[in-house]
């Protein structure tokens, strides 16, 4: 059986957002190209001020679809849902036990709890930060619990992938990888503290839907 259909709803909700947020933010730099040019650095002054709104609205719906999925597991296991039963996102694994004992789970089969566990982001060891499970976790919870999240200009310099029409920011250890039309640029990034590399908001959200989409498939077996 397909995905449930709330939860596939819940995804198309937060891609519509995040659709909203990447042609806003291509539409703020086409039309102040020339200053960002010019500006020794970007100026924070033209920014969209709903453009971090759009963009925590958007990954709340995200995050919100696992807890949806983990809702539809629960029924389809022939439970009863409880208000404290949520889709965990935990550091160790000692966390997951906790997040899974009790009723949070109660009646759930094994094989079910055993996928969850699979896809925490504890799982990455020392690149546990960079799993799109704990980056989408962490801005929902900075997002929903304590304020907007921060984004910025920032320059960088672009260049296109031989045989793609698709530009992207060219990483610092790009080591060998070979690139055409290289140039200076500015994106909109995503500013938080635990973000040092200052990652473009409109590649890290297309990384999250992908990885949240990926997972799917693993849970039909239980439908």
């Amino acid at each position: 059986m397909a995905t449930p259909l709330a939860v596939q709803r819940k995804i198309v909700w937060a891609e519509q957002h995040f659709r909203a947020l990447v042609a806003q933010c291509d539409r703020h730099i086409q039309q102040h190209l020339d200053a960002l040019k010019v500006d020794a650095e970007p100026s924070q002054d033209t920014l969209p001020t709903d453009l971090a709104l759009i963009l925590g609205d958007g990954l709340q719906n995200l995050r919100s679809a696992l807890d949806y999925l983990v809702f539809e597991l629960v029924i389809a296991a022939d439970g009863d849902p409880a208000k404290l039963q949520t889709f965990p996102i935990c550091e160790s694994s000692a966390t997951f036990k906790d997040a899974t004992r009790g009723r949070k789970f109660e009646g759930f089969p094994k094989e079910m709890i055993a996928e969850i566990e699979a896809l925490q982001p504890y799982h990455a060891g020392d690149s546990l930060k960079a799993h799109p499970f704990w980056i989408l976790n962490h801005l929902t919870n900075v997002n929903k619990h304590r304020r907007i999240l921060l984004v910025s200009l920032r320059r960088t310099v672009a260049g296109k992938i031989p045989g793609t029409n698709d530009y992207t920011q060219i990483p610092v250890d790009a080591g060998t990888q070979v690139y055409m039309d290289v140039h200076e640029a500015v994106y909109i990034a995503v500013d938080e503290a635990e973000f040092p590399d200052k990652p473009d908001v409109c590649s890290l959200v297309d990384q999250l839907v992908k990885a949240v989409e990926l997972i799917l498939p693993n849970f039909d077996q239980f439908f």
